[in-house]
């Protein structure tokens, strides 16, 4: 019934509500007057004091009533303001009738619209920027590149050095830069295929084993029940994913602390865990993580899309991205769903492949 009288403008409820009560009243005096003219003064105390009863019952049922229509309009305002706030456009704001609510839904309405417009023109202006940017940033690496390999020790090679270094700084923040217009407007396809769990964590150990050494921390890769889980992922992609979280892990890690890379699957479901050691984590700031261009006191070498880039690849991969600090450590896990393959297949797959080796060799 409420959801109903949601359709009528505030003012015409208020204006029957009204009426109705103007109504009984005129019939309750219509009453005490005939009563009064009877001379019974028993009846005429019985009709006063139940036209009381039932007049202030109607209008406490009137404003209940009137209460609850206004307070499941505004939540419908609230619900619309809170998904076009996490970036799910203007779909769920109601039309409704003609009247103040309706007025601020349309207001909100062409907020909305006008926002979408914005964001629009800004992942626009992003992937066109950075495009634009590639070309000669490529140049600048590619002269430097050439340079080193001929400039002897001195000053001018250690001034190399720097531009080579910074130059590959910036073509990083440029894909990444690229890779969130991209996924921001949906022009981002996966290519998924089968991959084992345990082949792309010993991946992760090989890439950024030296990475970790230079910044002073430890890296470990343990795949804790990761031996026959297999999931279907973008190698690329994933590449892309993990690498953000474990270059974040190792930029704020203590030196001489821990990351920690692990896998374990339960229920269908494989989370990839990356963690690292935090002296200090700001309140409110792992809400905020996830935000494009949002930094941390600590940040250096980042423009702040590691995190939002991540749990988007994690999403287009049907899996999800979570961010969690406890006891001194921060926590990124991605989560996916993975197939388990049975001991028994991996035997059998195991000495098929040895077989067709030896069969190879003999050959």
């Amino acid at each position: 019934m409420t959801a109903r009288l949601a359709s009528v403008p505030l003012g015409v409820l208020v204006m029957l509500s009204v009426l109705g009560s103007g109504v009984l009243a005129a019939c309750w005096g219509m009453m005490l007057v005939a009563q009064a003219a009877s001379g019974d003064r028993a009846r005429l105390l019985a009709v006063g004091l139940l036209g009381i009863v039932v007049l202030a019952g109607v209008m406490v049922a009137s404003s209940v009533l009137l209460r609850a229509v206004v307070a499941h309009r505004v939540g419908l305002l609230r619900a619309a303001a809170l998904q076009m706030a996490s970036g799910q456009g203007v779909s769920g704001v109601p039309e409704g009738p003609r009247d103040e609510l309706g007025a601020l839904a349309g207001a909100i309405r062409e907020a909305g619209v006008r926002l979408a417009r914005v964001e629009a023109e800004r992942h626009e202006f992003l992937a066109r920027v950075s495009h634009e940017l590639r070309t000669p940033l490529t140049i600048i690496r590619q002269a430097a590149f050439t340079e080193l390999r001929r400039a002897s020790a001195g000053v001018g090679r250690e001034r190399l050095v720097l531009i080579d270094s910074e130059a590959d700084r910036l073509g990083r923040l440029v894909e990444d830069l690229m890779l969130a217009s991209s996924l921001a407007v949906g022009g981002l396809r996966i290519r998924p295929r089968r991959c084992a769990v345990a082949d792309l964590l010993e991946a992760v150990s090989v890439r950024f084993a030296g990475a970790a050494v230079e910044a002073g921390v430890a890296l470990s890769v343990v795949a804790a029940s990761g031996d026959g889980v297999e999931v279907d992922v973008d190698p690329d992609r994933w590449a892309q994913l993990v690498g953000n979280l474990v270059t974040n892990a190792i930029r704020h890690a203590p030196a001489g602390s821990v990351v920690r890379v692990a896998a374990s699957a339960s229920a269908g479901q494989v989370a990839v865990d990356v963690a690292n050691r935090a002296e200090r984590v700001e309140p409110g700031s792992l809400a905020r993580a996830f935000e494009p261009f949002m930094q941390g006191a600590a940040s250096t070498g980042s423009v702040g899309l590691g995190l939002p880039v991540a749990r988007q690849l994690a999403r287009l991969h049907g899996g999800d991205l979570r961010l969690e600090a406890a006891d001194g450590w921060v926590s990124a896990t991605v989560l996916l769903p993975c197939h388990v393959q049975a001991p028994a297949a991996r035997v059998t797959a195991a000495a098929g492949a040895q077989d067709g080796a030896v069969r190879g060799a003999a050959q």
